[in-house]
């Protein structure tokens, strides 16, 4: 066999010396096998071949190729011909072997070993750890479902680099869900000793929060459709008692009162609340409180967006009745600390009337609120008579006007409708007037 095979390997020299001659039909042969491996009727057609080209084909096979336009060469040809030289190369496949020098194998035969390889490596994943969460994530990648796309595409960069990923990752969800909480540099470098093993931005740290995701839907929590990808980091991190930012995510609200663990009434907020101050509170701060309430004997809180909105409402109705109303501002895009906020009010009972901007991006906020805390919402100020003191000279385009689709709650679908029909949004500043004339109606009947 050693033999035979060094013969062959000799006899591969005639095309190998004659490579500007043969390359051209090797390469096609070589695309021919890989996609239908040695099929018997396969067959090669070559064109625009140089004057070289023909002459080295037409001399092996025996045949004058040099005024055709068109050669067609058959892997059964190509084998009986090999036979007839009495060369020691005996298919196809051995050829194109010997000719590139490296293993040579179909298209469907690679996919097969490359399928074989991640499912053994899936399989070693598996073993990494028993622990429930980190079961739910391989569950989820295996299902090709949350976290997949990540998974396969870290694989097939680098298995080995993946898996020492999820080994850390596995350490990590060790101790989930943490009894106390505590901060991602902290925790990331009780874990690895670098503080920023899982930043956000890093792949080990996307790889985390993927395993967080899955976690989040298992335990059948209800995720707020964040507008930013960090606000929604933040929400799943909080999940499990990792705190990511919590000094710059901050809401500012008036009127409220706040208990502060078992404190019956925070004697800041109480005496805050007397002289008609208004609160700015990161996150940290929100996250101390047990429970809030309105400084009125009433059911209702209200909601804006704009900080501008906010304080010109505060200052407005404390004029009007000699104290601020209980409103809450966002601060633009909802972020964590007021939901956070939204949801302690939402659990005392009370009824939320939110007010923005009359465009896509404003109602859409309203429909976002309504579809996490249902009921709880009402879309406040969104009527004709609001949308006609439009002052704006704005056009709305196409692809902005494509998000009013999701909008589907009954108080919308009037300004959902004027904004389909003339195309021009209108702000709160030019309203704000008859908000606050809401608020006061509600205090001073």
């Amino acid at each position: 066999m050693m033999k035979q095979m060094n013969k062959a390997v000799k006899d591969i020299y005639y095309f190998q010396d004659r490579r500007e001659g043969f390359d051209k039909l090797f390469f096609s042969l070589l695309k021919k096998y890989q996609r239908y491996g040695a099929e018997v009727n396969g067959k090669v057609v070559l064109k625009n071949l140089s004057s070289k080209e023909k002459e080295c084909i037409s001399s092996f096979f025996g045949d004058d190729f040099r005024r055709n336009k068109t050669i067609s060469i058959t892997f059964r040809k190509m084998e009986e011909t090999l036979k007839d030289r009495e060369f020691n190369i005996g298919d196809i496949k051995t050829l194109l072997e010997l000719y590139y020098d490296q293993p040579i194998s179909t298209h469907k035969q690679q996919e097969t070993e490359e399928r074989n390889k991640y499912l053994s490596f899936l399989n070693k994943v598996k073993s990494i750890s028993k622990h429930t969460y980190f079961g739910w994530y391989v569950e989820s990648v295996e299902k090709k479902k949350d976290g997949y796309r990540r998974f396969l595409k870290l694989y097939n960069e680098s298995p080995q680099v993946l898996n020492e990923y999820l080994v850390t990752i596995a350490k990590a969800v060790e101790l989930l869900p943490l009894q106390k909480d505590m901060r991602l540099p902290f925790f990331s470098s009780k874990i690895t000793g670098n503080p920023h093993a899982f930043d956000t931005n890093q792949e080990i740290g996307k790889l985390f929060v993927d395993v967080i995701k899955i976690v989040f839907v298992k335990t059948d929590k209800k995720a707020f459709e964040y507008e930013t990808r960090a606000e929604r980091i933040q929400e799943l991190l909080l999940s499990v008692g990792i705190q990511k930012d919590d000094i710059t995510n901050y809401v500012s609200f008036s009127g409220l009162r706040i208990n502060i663990g078992s404190v019956e009434e925070s004697i800041l907020y109480e005496a805050g609340n007397r002289i008609g101050k208004t609160f700015l509170e990161p996150l940290r701060e929100v996250m101390k409180f047990s429970r809030v309430r309105s400084i009125w004997d009433n059911n209702v809180i209200f909601v804006v967006e704009g900080s501008g909105i906010f304080s010109t409402i505060v200052d407005d109705v404390y004029e009007k009745i000699g104290g601020v109303p209980p409103l809450i501002c966002t601060m633009g895009q909802f972020r964590v600390s007021a939901i956070k906020l939204l949801n302690l009010l939402v659990n005392e009972g009370y009824t939320i009337y939110y007010a923005g901007d009359h465009d896509p991006e404003g109602i859409l906020m309203a429909q976002q609120l309504y579809n996490r805390f249902g009921d709880s919402i009402k879309p406040w100020g969104y009527t004709k008579k609001n949308y006609q003191t439009t002052s704006s000279t704005n056009t709305i385009g196409v692809e902005e006007l494509a998000l009013l689709k999701n909008v589907m709650h009954p108080s919308l679908l009037e300004v959902k409708g004027l904004l389909e029909k003339t195309h021009v949004p209108c702000y709160q500043e030019d309203f704000t007037h008859m908000l606050v004339e809401d608020i006061v109606l509600i205090y001073v009947p």
